[in-house]
């Protein structure tokens, strides 16, 4: 998913994310620095990355919500956006859930994120409520969200 999303971020109407007319789009300024926007259904800038030249590892943005499938089911997603090390060891993202039982284990989506001058964006199906990139042995960054609450109790 997030290959694709890169690649055709790049085009005149951006990458279509799963939530209802959300859209990622990137582009390259007059400098050279890749610019990576994440645009909500009314077309109101929501989120905004820059290549830098500067060693960092970062969690920059994360984001989740839920769309349909064309079938019309609802479907979770979460998409996450920063920026990573020129070192050669690719970063890995973690989103991370709760499971619905109390003393469970948490559920856990791992994957390789598309990189792009220092920039990285990963997206996953799902309810997700934190964000872990890691990039070699020694660096380390996590993002963390506030748990949803789907239900209220009495």
């Amino acid at each position: 998913m997030t290959t694709i999303l890169l690649d055709e971020a790049q085009s005149p109407d951006g990458a279509a994310l799963p939530l209802s007319a959300w859209s990622l789009h990137r582009r390259v300024q007059r400098n050279g620095r890749t610019v990576i926007e994440v645009n909500d259904d009314g077309g109101d800038l929501v989120g905004l990355i820059t290549s830098t030249s500067l060693p960092m590892l970062s969690v920059d943005g994360a984001w989740r919500g839920r769309g349909y499938r064309a079938d019309g089911t609802p479907q979770w997603w979460a998409l996450a956006i920063g920026h990573a090390t020129a070192s050669d060891d690719e970063p890995v993202v973690t989103f991370t859930r709760r499971r619905g039982q109390r003393g469970a284990p948490p559920r856990r989506i791992v994957v390789r994120p598309s990189r792009l001058q220092g920039l990285w964006v990963a997206a996953v199906p799902g309810l997700h409520t934190a964000v872990t990139c890691q990039q070699g042995a020694e660096h380390r960054i996590r993002r963390l969200a506030p748990v949803p609450r789907l239900h209220t109790h009495a």
